[in-house]
């Protein structure tokens, strides 16, 4: 008797990885579009050192960033304003971030090159405190490592 063999038949399971790659491609597309507009907030400014300082655990909705050079302008996103348009746009966060009588719920992030003459920041100070901004931080570095310019704890 002559046997007939049939052509066996796949059983398993196939599953299309097509979307699966598209998918992480866009993942990752996404995270690098996030890490980049992340660090419009910041200029290259070679911090100060305290000994003080420490990582911020989490970054507060609504804070503002100001960065000062070494030779004292001012950058807020990437562009560079003068004191007076400064002053302005304050005032205008003041009351866009008003939550109550009297209370303002914005948080001021002062990047200054360790370098900057200190009048410029203190005048940043006392135009937040004209404004109630009361939340004013400052970045430094806690220990310089060789080759460490522009990063640190806050």
């Amino acid at each position: 008797m002559k046997r007939c063999h049939l052509p066996k038949r796949r059983t398993g399971l196939h599953l299309n990885m097509t979307p699966m790659i598209d998918v992480v491609f866009l993942l990752i597309i996404f995270f690098m579009t996030v890490a980049e507009f992340s660090r419009i907030e910041t200029e290259e400014v070679e911090l100060p050192v305290a000994d003080e300082a420490a990582v911020e655990e989490s970054v507060p909705p609504g804070r503002v960033v100001i960065n000062v050079d070494k030779d004292g302008r001012l950058v807020v996103s990437k562009q560079q304003v003068d004191f007076s348009t400064l002053q302005g746009w304050l005032r205008g966060e003041a009351q866009q971030h008003r939550i109550g009588k009297g209370e303002i719920n914005l948080q001021v992030l002062v990047r200054s090159d360790g370098r900057a003459d200190f009048g410029r920041i203190q005048d940043i100070m006392l135009e937040c405190a004209r404004n109630g901004i009361w939340q004013i931080s400052f970045a430094a570095l806690k220990n310089r490592a060789p080759g460490d310019a522009e990063t640190g704890g806050l």
